[in-house]
């Protein structure tokens, strides 16, 4: 029975670990999907800003300003820039203007609905 009661002492000891491995994976996960989707508010951002002062909308209902046309226009530093993304602002007119941020990096893309 004592054989038994070890046996099971060291099964939880595993589960738990195991759980506390995944805790960690997941919070270290969030934490990183957070950095990016910081990103993306601060693109959206920036492009409203770029397309107030420059009244540079064009014509046409959709159109994209990339993070390089931001740099360019000094509406976004190069340190702001994550180095290892590509990307633009998606612009729709409708009604009213919507504004998408679309990232491609190393190990994130935004989902594009």
């Amino acid at each position: 029975m004592k054989r038994y009661n070890m046996l099971f002492a060291v099964w939880v000891v595993i589960v738990v670990i195991i759980f506390a491995f995944l805790l960690v994976l997941g919070y270290m996960y969030k934490n990183k999907v957070k950095t990016y989707k910081d990103y993306e508010v601060l693109l959206v951002q920036k492009t409203k800003k770029y397309l107030d002062e420059t009244s540079k909308y064009s014509n046409k209902n959709s159109f994209n300003i990339t993070i390089d046309e931001l740099v360019e226009n000094k509406y976004l530093d190069k340190d702001d820039a994550l180095s290892a993304c590509d990307g633009y602002v998606k612009v729709s007119k409708k009604e009213s203007a919507k504004y998408k941020a679309i990232l491609s990096c190393k190990y994130y893309k935004t989902k594009v609905n």
